[in-house]
C-alpha cells in the first residue's frame, strides 16, 4: 500500500516574493517555467520590487574598459560608432534615435566636423527614468576656400529612455575633458557636476589638497559610497601608495592612506566595503581589501591588450530587469573568460 503525502500549494504571492531576490540570471532560466511566471518577471511591480534588493544587498557588478590596438576602437570586458545603451543583466541593448537637436548655423561657414564625447547614463529617481548626457563639439570651416575658421561651439544633450527622445540643455562655460587633476600652477581647473534630476550643471573649485602633492603624482576624480572623492598617488612605480580624499558637504578629509603595495602599478577604482581594483606589474586585475591587507588576483590578464594605459574600471552596474525596449545581443558577441581563483598577504 503506497502512502501519497498531502501535496502544499506555496501562496503564488509569496512564490513572487521569494523569486525578486534571485539574480536576474537565475530569473532568465526561469522564464521558461511558465508563461505566468514569464510575464510576471516584465511587469512594473516585480521590477520594482526586484530591482532595490539587488541594491540592497550591495550586488555590483564592475565592467572593465579596454582597448583594441588592431582594430582602434574601445571595448567592453565584464567580470563582459552608434550610440547604444545596455543592460548587462538580461544582455538587452538598444541603438538610441539620432538627436533631434538642432545644430547652429552661420553666415559664411560651414560644420565639417561633428564629435561627441564626455557622456554619462545616470538613473533619474525623482522621474524614475533613466537619462543619458553627452557634450557635443562642432568645427566650421570657411564656406568658400574651406579653411578651418577657428571658431568652434558646443552643445549639451539629454536623452530620455522615458520618452526615447533627445533634447538640448543650457551649455555651461565650461568644457570637461579629463578626470585628472593636476598640479600646474599655470592652468586653472575645476570640477563640474550635473544634477539629473534638476538637469542643472554646477562648479566645485579645486580642492586645497592638490597643491600639497609633487606635479608628478596622478589625482583622479571618483565616486567613493556615493560621495565625490578624489585619491592621489604616484605613476610608473612597483610599490605605489595610494591616498583618497572625499567631499563631505563642502569640507574636503582625507578618507585613509594606504601604505605602499609592491608590484601594483596604478589603482583603477573601489567596489563594494572599501576594496580597490588595482593593476599590476604583470598588467592583471588584482582586488585589494585594506582591512585585511589581502591582495587577490582576479584572473583577468591585460597584457594582450596593445594600450594598457586605456584599462579602466568604466562602471559597475545593479542587476536589474528593466526593459530598455531594445533588442537582445548575439550570443556570438559575448566573449566569456575563466576566472581563477588566486589570492595572497603582501
Amino acid at each position: 500500500m503506497h502512502m501519497h503525502m498531502p501535496r502544499f500549494e506555496v501562496p503564488e504571492a509569496l512564490v513572487m516574493e521569494i523569486l525578486c531576490k534571485l539574480p536576474v540570471k537565475s530569473l532568465v532560466r526561469f522564464n521558461c517555467v511558465c508563461k505566468y511566471w514569464c510575464s510576471s518577471f516584465q511587469t512594473p511591480c516585480f521590477i520594482s520590487k526586484h530591482y532595490p534588493n539587488n541594491l540592497k544587498n550591495n550586488s555590483l557588478n564592475p565592467v572593465l574598459q579596454r582597448f583594441d590596438g588592431n582594430a582602434n576602437i574601445p571595448y567592453f570586458s565584464q567580470l563582459s560608432f552608434e550610440v547604444a545603451i545596455w543592460n548587462p543583466s538580461t544582455r538587452e541593448f538598444k541603438i538610441l534615435p539620432p538627436s533631434s537637436v538642432q545644430r547652429p548655423t552661420y553666415p559664411g561657414l560651414t560644420c565639417d566636423f561633428v564629435n561627441f564625447d564626455c557622456g554619462a547614463f545616470e538613473f533619474d529617481s525623482k522621474t524614475d527614468d533613466y537619462k543619458f548626457i553627452r557634450f557635443v563639439t562642432l568645427s566650421f570651416v570657411d564656406s568658400e576656400c574651406e579653411t578651418p575658421s577657428g571658431n568652434g561651439m558646443s552643445q549639451v544633450e539629454l536623452y530620455s529612455l522615458k520618452c526615447d527622445s533627445w533634447k538640448e540643455i543650457p551649455s555651461p562655460n565650461y568644457r570637461p575633458f579629463d578626470i585628472y587633476l593636476r598640479n600646474t600652477p599655470y592652468e586653472k581647473k575645476l570640477i563640474l557636476s550635473f544634477d539629473m534630476a534638476n538637469e542643472k550643471f554646477w562648479v566645485s573649485p579645486i580642492p586645497e589638497f592638490v597643491g600639497f602633492y609633487p606635479q608628478n603624482d596622478i589625482l583622479e576624480v571618483l565616486v567613493f559610497n556615493g560621495s565625490l572623492g578624489v585619491i592621489a598617488y604616484t605613476v610608473e612605480r612597483t610599490d605605489t601608495s595610494f591616498d583618497l580624499w572625499v567631499m563631505n558637504g563642502e569640507v574636503w578629509t582625507k578618507q585613509f592612506s594606504i601604505e605602499p603595495i609592491p608590484g601594483v602599478v596604478r589603482q583603477l577604482g573601489f567596489w563594494k566595503n572599501g576594496e580597490m581594483f588595482l593593476l599590476n606589474t604583470n598588467y592583471e586585475v588584482v582586488l585589494f581589501d585594506p582591512s585585511t591587507q589581502e591582495l587577490k588576483v582576479l584572473g583577468i590578464n591585460t597584457y594582450l591588450d596593445h594600450h594598457r594605459e586605456y584599462v579602466s574600471l568604466f562602471f559597475f552596474y545593479v542587476e536589474s530587469l528593466i526593459p530598455i525596449n531594445g533588442i537582445q545581443e548575439h550570443k556570438s558577441h559575448i566573449i566569456r573568460q575563466l576566472i581563477k581563483d588566486a589570492s595572497n598577504k603582501y
